[in-house]
């Protein structure tokens, strides 16, 4: 197998990640809310780790075509950031029994940004790494 193709699997398969995460995201922001309070878990904690994970994938999958600029991280955390407040007003459909929260935004974004400045500095220590041997 070439260096080609398995660069081109590798760029399938992440972005099949994500975009598989997103949708179970998707699906999970909108379930109706006493589901979500039966588990008993920290509203503002699951948005952190769901929109972190969601932001670390999309770099993993963006960087897999070329190196991340600023640019590229901040690309992704507006991407983020615009999908969270979307996802905030859909809540606000009567029939999901679940309303926005400016709060919930507020997680979103800080676990964005937090992960992707940990997938920034998995790559620098990989780069790193990579250049001492």
């Amino acid at each position: 197998m070439s260096k080609r193709s398995r660069v081109r699997g590798r760029l399938r398969l992440v972005t099949a990640l994500m975009l598989g995460y997103w949708c179970l995201l998707f699906i999970a922001t909108h379930v109706p809310l006493p589901a979500v309070k039966a588990i008993g878990a920290n509203d503002k904690l699951i948005h952190f780790a769901g929109y972190a994970t969601l932001a670390f994938l999309a770099a993993w999958a963006l960087s897999q075509k070329s190196a991340l600029t600023w640019k590229g991280y901040l690309t992704v955390w507006l991407v983020v950031a615009l999908y969270g407040v979307v996802d905030e007003l859909l809540q606000m459909i009567p029939m999901l029994h679940r309303s926005a929260d400016r709060q919930d935004w507020y997680a979103d974004i800080l676990g964005a940004a937090c992960a992707l400045i940990v997938y920034w500095l998995w790559i620098e220590v990989r780069r790193r790494l990579s250049t001492s041997r």
